[in-house]
């Protein structure tokens, strides 16, 4: 019984962890919750477009599963930070707006 348990928990913590796409492990997000442009995530680690644009995907299935992307605007501020909106949809047809911001030595 006791085996049981500890596996049934082993496998409920696997499960967890494959929720949304795979981030390299150098990837790392900190900041806000995306609600708006002063709670952006921060993408740190992300040494390309490519890298940015996957980590974006894994956050956002993360935080809001089964939302597709739409379509992103990019600014640049005048400290080279590159701040970007992405709008996602839900199967519901809502729309859901995500903030992000990330070095801009990324684009380089």
């Amino acid at each position: 019984m006791r085996i049981s348990l500890l596996v049934l928990f082993a496998a409920v913590l696997v499960g967890c962890r494959e929720r949304g796409p795979k981030v390299p492990s150098h990837i790392r997000f900190s900041g806000g919750d995306g609600s708006s442009s002063e709670r952006e995530v921060v993408i740190m680690g992300a040494t390309n477009l490519d890298a940015v644009r996957r980590a974006q995907r894994a956050w956002v299935a993360w935080r809001y599963p089964g939302l597709l992307t739409q379509y992103s605007v990019i600014a640049i501020s005048p400290g080279l930070e590159i701040h970007e909106t992405i709008d996602s949809i839900a199967a519901d047809g809502l729309t859901n707006r995500v903030y992000f911001v990330y070095p801009g030595g990324v684009l380089r």
